[in-house]
């Protein structure tokens, strides 16, 4: 009787802990990718498209398979600061969910050359 309640239990939190490892892993490829291109973006005479293109780029190769139907924008992105956003799907374990939607962010300010006693 114990046996018959208790491993339905420990599968189910196996279950639940295999799932939370996968959308972590996507959740942290996405952010890295997404902070990748947002430096690359600033560097000196870099661009924001530039900063999209090294953030799809390493995200489809770091996640592999784990962050699907990968998106990159550069929305929000200014003059003085580039923001390269990174969305994309983590792949579901429960029957009948397709995935779960993960968005990250990141943000850098773009390096320029200033006289000095010139603001910043």
């Amino acid at each position: 009787m114990t046996t018959a309640v208790v491993l339905p239990l420990i599968l189910a939190l196996a279950w639940i802990g295999l799932q939370a490892i996968t959308w972590h892993f996507a959740a942290e490829a996405a952010l890295t990718a997404a902070r990748k291109g947002a430096q690359q973006g600033s560097e000196y005479q870099g661009s924001a498209a530039a900063g999209k293109r090294k953030a799809k780029q390493f995200a489809e190769r770091l996640a592999g398979g784990n962050l699907r139907a990968v998106s990159v924008s550069s929305a929000g992105s200014t003059p003085q600061r580039v923001r390269i956003v990174v969305s994309g799907t983590a792949p579901s374990l429960l029957p009948g969910k397709d995935g779960w939607h993960i968005t990250q962010s990141g943000t850098a300010p773009v390096e320029r050359w200033t006289k000095p006693g010139e603001d910043q």
